[in-house]
């Protein structure tokens, strides 16, 4: 089940999503691949020594040979796209993690082969490298790529994590909800005033940015920008027959099904003294946050171990209705 709360495949579940090593750990390797093949294509038109690096006025400022430039970008990409990768590809990380990880490591990866193959072009049958110019929308370009391929990648990952039934009911000094009334939802975050306000900020940066160097190539940044604030900012949270999940723009982020409740109690949530920060959060001893504010929580345990807590205004609805719906799933 892609994104939602299923069970494992097989009885120690699936070790690697086809998914996250196709995107995470095989477009990586093409992308360095591609840049080492166009090397060796073009190495009779390029010159001795080629430029990398420019300076803020637009001039060279760096050069080394062509096949030096090639295992160094062919490096950057495996160590930083490709390790990204390798978290999105493996089954026992949260989901989440893993889809913030390989949307990470598509944008990485087709900023640094994009820009790498626009400078490698621009210098093709050139005499001096220190005539050649940078094409700023290879930057944008590079980002455009690497966003949609990330997201196509990201929403195409499954929850494959081994699914541990609880063992017994919540303690029973924990409380209920009688009757049961299911869904329990809600969408926490900025609201939508604020959500309008920072957008528009966006947008409006965007904008006076492509004016001032006159080009539209800064747009692909503030629209990852944008999925950004997304991302860390607004949720939906839904507890039914099925379990908890946390959606964000549509997509699945945490899953866990009521079948692995052990508890779940009301407190007030800290973000920064206990997660260090807003949003999605990922910290040590299997705790995960979906944290937008200091208040009112429920947190969830499950029989794995992992811990799940959740920010919001109708935290003792939540907390009432999964010990119920934990306590259904230990007598089923």
């Amino acid at each position: 089940m892609a994104g939602g709360v299923g069970t494992a495949d097989g009885p120690a579940g699936r070790r690697v999503d086809p998914a996250g090593a196709a995107f995470g750990l095989g477009f990586p390797v093409l992308a360095a691949a591609v840049t080492a093949a166009l090397t060796a294509v073009w190495a009779d038109r390029l010159p001795d020594r080629i430029a990398d690096h420019w300076s803020g006025s637009g001039a060279p400022d760096g050069f080394s040979s062509p096949w030096s430039n090639a295992w160094f970008i062919a490096a950057l990409i495996i160590v930083i796209g490709a390790g990204a990768g390798a978290v999105a590809a493996s089954t026992r990380a949260q989901l989440m993690l893993r889809r913030v990880m390989l949307a990470v490591a598509c944008l990485v990866t087709g900023l640094i082969a994009t820009v790498d193959i626009v400078l490698l072009a621009s210098q093709l049958d050139l005499d001096d490298p220190a005539d050649a110019r940078l094409s700023t929308w290879s930057i944008g370009a590079g980002v455009l790529v690497g966003l949609v391929v990330g997201l196509v990648g990201a929403a195409l990952l499954g929850d494959h994590r081994p699914r541990i039934p609880a063992t017994a009911p919540p303690p029973p000094e924990l409380p209920r909800a009688d009757p049961l009334v299911l869904p329990v939802a809600d969408t926490v975050g900025i609201g939508g005033r604020a959500a309008a306000g920072i957008y528009g900020f966006l947008a409006a940066v965007a904008v006076a940015t492509c004016v001032l160097v006159g080009s539209p190539w800064p747009v692909p940044l503030f629209i990852a920008g944008a999925l950004l604030v997304a991302v860390v900012s607004r949720f939906n949270v839904v507890l039914d027959d099925k379990g908890l999940r946390v959606l964000c723009l549509g997509v699945t982020m945490i899953g866990y099904g009521a079948d692995e409740f052990t508890e779940s109690r009301v407190h007030d949530v800290h973000p920064f003294a206990e997660f260090g920060g807003w949003g999605l959060r990922v910290r040590p001893r299997r705790r995960y946050g979906v944290v937008t504010r200091r208040g009112p929580g429920f947190t969830v345990r499950a029989a794995s171990g992992d811990r799940i807590t959740v920010t919001t205004d109708r935290a003792n609805e939540f907390a009432a209705a999964a010990n119920a719906l934990a306590d259904r799933a230990a007598r089923g």
